[in-house]
């Protein structure tokens, strides 16, 4: 079988260029995707819901879909491997997530991925992390309006004399 040199090398020098193409264009839209959602706030001070926390972003333009993660210290939220249900949720919307059943008190961790409509998922955001405010916190602010703060707190889980009475559980109940 004879084949003519000069188009097989047109041949072979198309596909070549044609393949080149094709994968700078996927690396390009892999890069464009590279931006990862940030954490602006978990908000934890729900004078009604103690046990509850929504977690808020700012949504990436690309995005289809949103997974969340937690993992919480000492409760529920521990890793699977420690009998805990901490890992990766789909998020409730694009801009936020609420979790539910968190023990006031306790230290959690959050981060958020976002993915484009072709399933690719942005790096994961930082870790957010927070502790809720602990039982005690929760009676001090319906006593006298007074929001509790882990910033402006020596101890901040160890309650006043005065609220040592009040045990943590979820709700507070």
């Amino acid at each position: 079988m004879n084949h003519d040199p000069f188009t097989f090398e047109r041949f072979a020098g198309g596909v070549l260029f044609l393949l080149t193409i094709l994968l700078s264009g996927a690396l390009v839209q892999a890069q464009a995707y590279k931006h990862t959602p940030e954490i602006t706030d978990v908000d934890i001070n729900h004078q009604d819901y103690p046990s509850r926390a929504m977690l808020v972003w700012t949504p990436h333009p690309k995005a289809v879909r949103y997974e969340v993660y937690i993992r919480g210290f000492g409760d529920a939220w521990a890793p699977a491997k420690k009998g805990g249900k901490a890992g990766w949720y789909p998020a409730e919307a694009i801009r936020w997530h609420r979790f539910f059943d968190l023990m006031p008190g306790n230290k959690y961790n959050f981060r958020i991925r976002a993915y484009n409509a072709e399933g690719v998922a942005t790096d994961n955001s930082e870790i957010f992390r927070t502790r809720l405010g602990p039982c005690w916190a929760w009676a001090r602010l319906l006593a006298t309006g007074e929001y509790w703060t882990e910033a402006n707190t020596d101890d901040p889980v160890t309650p006043p004399p005065e609220w040592a009475h009040v045990k943590n559980t979820i709700n507070c109940e």
